[in-house]
């Protein structure tokens, strides 16, 4: 597979979202090149996606990063409940982790995220 196709798709539904620039599909030539088909089925290069490339994929990553971290809340929400079988301090700690998981996109890079720890 072209490992430009990634990119170019991620970059491409950037612009198209951004832009309200539409498109028929992606192809990938024989030679390993990445094709724009438009509705008409005019075909371009997407050299002009380059500009924008790292901006998607950075936002198409720190997606990732967000559901993991609602994963990790969702499944921390037992902690905070009224019912819960722990202690105060206990909560105490499951909130300060909450809260990091919180500000996790307060991080740089989405690629070197560093994930608290869930209290003991």
């Amino acid at each position: 597979m072209n490992p430009n196709f990634e990119k170019y798709s991620l970059a491409l539904t950037k612009h198209c979202r951004d832009t309200g620039f539409e498109y028929k599909h992606l192809r990938t030539e024989e030679d390993g090149t990445t094709v724009i088909v438009l509705a008409d089925g005019t075909e371009m290069s997407p050299d002009f996606l380059d500009s924008i490339t790292d901006e998607a994929l950075t936002d198409e990553r720190w997606k990732e990063v967000r559901a993991i971290r609602n994963g990790k809340m969702r499944a921390s929400d037992w902690t905070q409940g009224a019912d819960s079988p722990l202690t105060s301090s206990q909560k105490s700690n499951w909130r300060t982790y909450r809260q990091a998981l919180r500000d996790i996109t307060n991080q740089d890079d989405p690629l070197n995220i560093n994930w608290p720890s869930p209290p003991a």
